[in-house]
């Protein structure tokens, strides 16, 4: 329907409502209204928008109840649409069919103006089919199977208007005219077969109407295209070039042929539906061994003749004994446009060659060889690789050992077990060498050659050996084997690294049956370092178990292998942790450290262990600022003592391992993290004597005869404090003459019986418990305090000098060398005692700054100032004794006084006449006779 007859029926509808139909569906009688344009709209897209418009029937009793053209409205897919009000029974509304699909629009009577509502009531409903004109199809293509049919299919482009493609064919020739494919349905019944609605084809064989015409070089296809929007449609062409999309059928016959163990010949036939096929059959060849069934190797086939019906041709002559061969076989038409995709079904055959003994012994090396025993006899193991299953060449294929020289002798020694990678013997003499020759065999016969292993003696080769060789297990086909050097590694040029896969799945010590394999790397390439990464051959086999050896080779001889005897489980990218550390103090200043890394310390996959320790402020604290230390020790140690600690100090030590966890991929690197060190352990170093002396040494309390001091612990203790020594001295003495030490638990001391005004030099050593608790251990250094008491009583003087004038008179000195008590004598008093029991005090006043200690004294006016009796004027006395001394009085900066003791009496004789000259007169009498004597003798 046009838009303009849509637009003349709008402006018509106020005045032909009594002619219109309101019919929307033929089974709604009476149908409540209209919408128009009635039914399915088929419309371009990109066309100009129409109007749409909704007629309610006022005939009906919607109407009738009331319903009006406001009481209506347009959905499409619940959403409303705008539109506007014509009169009481119509609406209208445009549409614009500006995006392709399809719309359904319904006219609808809204119950209380919602259009939410589950009560609207339909009026008419109408679908708007927006799309394009007819499209041409796609991805038209044709087979032909076997020469016998032809099939074409199809792709027809979506579009919401409805598009009929009607196809014809036809072949060259005047008079031959357009055919019509055959139906789905004829098809389905002369196939036997369902045909998906989906698949869109044309097929045509000699049982179709109309038939298939296999000789006709060309076929031209036509297909008309036509919809509501272009009825004229369009017609597009497709012409098929016959011969070139032909797919022939399978090869037939197909044999394979052997007439030698290296020679193969292959034949076949065409399909014989091919047989006349004009342009000829490309033929397509190749052959697969099944050592290596992932590769195919083509044939050249391009001397052979496309027109030929049988074809025969030799393979190339690179064929191993006893293996079986696949050769397929498909062909092409030759037409240069026809796709390899049309080639026929591969048909195969194939063949076992026949066997032929093995090309080879086994494989060996200088170190596959191994040592078991000690002492005169020893047992010994020859190993090899064994030939891969491509070499074996032949069924009941076995190695065996031909010939065994002792020293330059053959010996007719056999093995006592031979498997498929080594051999045992028994009791052979470890001074002697031994040569082994081993060669393959099989049911054609055995290898033209041997291999030869020779075996020094054990005297030569013990020393070579490697020691404690370690596998580190980092991923399935990711190691790391590492050893420590022989006993005598002078001599060693190059080490020889085994793998075997082991076929039992078990490692060491079970005995490695499997494939052998090894590489030698020299002392130079190593650089040093005793362990290597080893990228192993991935293999089908889940979680497969290599068992790894080392050989230590010279120029001229080898070790022998030393199989792995520690595995460790260490996962890719976890570093080596380093286990079991412990520390033990062994003096004030030294502890030892012990660690444990399972077996792999005593490898070459250690390069050192790194020691680090500090001191801590507390046990269990934090590290001391600037106490950390480190120590490295070389790999195989397991032990440190260090020195140089403080004494009765925690300490906290860890172990790094420091190795060469540096692991090569092809294409990447894996690089172990840095090892993590051990768990920290902390101990406490033993004690010993105080470092320093006690600290703040002060006195607190001080008078003229007794003092208080106090003082701090050590600030190096160095162990936990028993006692303090305290010694005393007097400054002011020469000698400097020391008190007794005294001992004192606590941190004072009150010192007694001082004397006053005097400098003391007082002492403090500290003292602690030794770590077994039996012992003391005293510092030698000292804290010093000097003390002076305060002025007190004087001490005692020294005893006066007394000198005699005359019998009347005397003289009296004596010195201030005693302890005074304060820095002068106030007042010096001297005591006068004679003989009789009286006695007088003559005393001298002492002026300030002023320091007389000499007196001149009239013992007469002494005996008249003390009232004494007579003295020497009594002739009956002949002698009397003065007692002479002296005391000190000192005065302190209070005024207050203190008098000193008396010192010892001095004792003075003073006589009451002249004494006669008694020597005098003994010398005399005694001289005068002797010289008479002597004179008479000269006479």
């Amino acid at each position: 329907m046009s838009p303009l007859l849509l637009v003349f029926l709008l402006i018509c509808s106020p005045f032909c409502s009594s002619l219109m139909d309101y019919t929307c569906l033929s089974d709604m009688n009476p149908s409540p209204g209209v919408s128009l344009p009635r039914g399915d709209t088929e419309v371009q897209v990109g066309s100009p928008s129409f109007p749409l418009s909704c007629h309610l029937n006022p005939n009906h009793p919607e109407f009738l109840s009331g319903v009006r053209a406001r009481d209506m409205a347009f959905l499409s897919n619940s959403t409303r649409l705008k539109s506007t009000i014509l009169d009481e029974t119509s609406i209208s509304s445009q549409f614009s069919p500006s995006i392709a699909g399809v719309t359904d629009v319904s006219c609808v009577i809204i119950s209380d103006k919602s259009i939410v509502e589950p009560l609207n009531k339909g009026v008419c409903t109408q679908r708007i089919l927006v799309g394009h004109p007819p499209i041409p199809i796609t991805d038209f293509s044709c087979v032909s199977e076997n020469w016998l049919s032809l099939n074409c299919t199809w792709t027809e482009p979506t579009n919401p208007v409805p598009t009929h493609y009607d196809i014809h064919f036809r072949t060259p020739g005047k008079r031959s005219n357009f055919k019509r494919c055959p139906s789905i349905n004829n098809l389905e019944l002369l196939l036997k077969r369902s045909i998906p609605p989906s698949l869109h084809m044309c097929y045509v064989d000699y049982k179709t109407t109309p038939q298939y015409r296999h000789v006709t070089k060309k076929y031209d296809f036509y297909v008309n295209a036509t919809n509501s929007l272009n009825p004229g449609g369009i017609i597009s062409r497709h012409t098929v070039d016959h011969f070139s999309i032909v797919r022939p059928g399978p090869a037939t016959d197909l044999s394979l042929t052997s007439s030698g163990p290296d020679r193969l010949q292959v034949s076949w036939n065409i399909s014989r539906d091919m047989v006349h096929f004009p342009p000829g059959l490309r033929q397509l060849v190749r052959y697969q061994s099944q050592w290596d069934e992932a590769h195919w190797t083509e044939v050249d086939t391009s001397h052979l003749d496309t027109a030929n019906d049988f074809f025969h041709l030799y393979l190339p002559e690179v064929y191993r004994p006893y293996t079986k061969y696949t050769v397929e076989v498909s062909m092409l038409s030759s037409l240069p446009t026809t796709s390899s995709s049309l080639s026929s079904s591969p048909v195969q055959t194939s063949l076992l060659t026949r066997a032929s003994p093995p090309s080879r012994p086994p494989r060996t090396t200088l170190a596959s060889w191994e040592t078991i025993g000690q002492g005169a006899e020893r047992a010994v193991i020859v190993y090899w690789q064994m030939l891969s299953d491509w070499e074996q060449n032949g069924p009941q294929f076995s190695y065996e050992v031909t010939n065994v020289v002792e020293e330059e002798s053959p010996v007719p020694l056999l093995p006592v077990k031979v498997t498929q990678s080594y051999a045992e013997f028994e009791s052979l003499t470890s001074t002697k060498t031994y040569s082994f020759s081993i060669t393959s065999r099989n049911s054609a016969g055995m290898s033209s050659s041997a291999a030869s292993i020779v075996v020094p003696p054990s005297t030569t080769t013990a020393f070579l050996l490697p020691r404690s060789v370690t596998k580190v297990y980092q991923d399935d086909d990711l190691f790391i084997l590492s050893w420590l050097p022989p006993l005598s590694p002078d001599m060693v040029t190059s080490y020889t690294l085994f793998w075997c896969l082991s076929s039992s799945g078990q490692d060491r010590p079970y005995q490695c049956s499997g494939h052998l394999d090894w590489k030698t790397i020299t002392t130079m390439q190593l650089n040093g370092s005793l362990s290597h990464s080893l990228l192993l051959p991935l293999t089908d086999i889940p979680s497969p178990v290599y068992q790894l050896a080392v050989a230590a080779n010279t120029d001229t001889q080898s070790s022998g292998m030393q199989w792995t005897t520690c595995t460790i489980k260490n996962a890719r990218g976890v570093a080596t942790q380093v286990t079991d550390v412990s520390v033990d103090p062994v003096s004030a200043r030294g502890a030892v450290v012990r660690w444990r890394l399972d077996c792999s310390q005593m490898t070459g996959l250690v390069n050192s262990f790194l020691v680090e320790f500090c001191r801590l402020e507390m046990e269990g604290g934090e590290c001391l600022a600037g106490t950390k230390q480190t120590r490295v020790v070389p790999a195989g140690m397991d032990r440190l003592e260090i020195g140089g600690l403080n004494p009765y100090s925690y300490y906290s030590f860890t172990v790094r391992v420091e190795d060469d966890l540096t692991i090569s991929r092809p294409g990447t690197v894996l690089q172990s993290r840095d090892n993590p060190p051990s768990l920290p352990v902390s101990t406490l170093t033993l004690s010993s004597a105080p470092g320093t002396p006690p600290s703040s040494l002060a006195v607190s309390k001080l008078t003229s005869s007794n003092a208080t001091l106090h003082w701090g612990p050590p600030s190096h203790p160095n162990g936990e404090i028993s006692k303090y020594l305290v010694r005393l001295s007097k400054l002011e003495q020469a000698d400097q003459a020391v008190e007794p030490v005294e001992e004192i638990l606590g941190n004072m001391v009150v010192l007694i019986n001082l004397s006053s005004f005097t400098r003391y030099l007082v002492e403090v050593s500290a003292c602690t418990f030794s770590s077994s608790g039996e012992d003391v251990l005293c510092g030698k250094q000292w804290a010093r305090q000097q003390v002076t008491t305060l002025v007190g009583t004087p001490g005692t003087p020294n005893t006066p000098r007394v000198k005699l004038v005359n019998n009347s008179a005397v003289e009296v000195e004596w010195d201030a060398d005693f302890q005074l008590g304060a820095p002068s004598v106030t007042r010096w008093d001297l005591r006068v005692i004679r003989g009789e029991g009286e006695e007088t005090d003559a005393h001298h006043e002492v002026r300030s700054g002023l320091d007389t200690r000499r007196v001149s004294l009239s013992l007469e006016q002494v005996g008249q100032d003390q009232g004494w009796g007579p003295d020497c004027t009594n002739s009956s006395v002949y002698m009397e004794l003065y007692y002479f001394s002296v005391r000190a009085e000192v005065t302190n900066s209070e005024g207050e006084e203190f008098v000193g003791p008396w010192s010892e009496q001095q004792v003075q004789h003073i006589y009451c006449t002249q004494p006669l000259p008694w020597v005098q007169i003994v010398l005399v009498a005694t001289l005068v006779p002797v010289g008479l004597l002597c004179m008479c003798a000269i006479v």
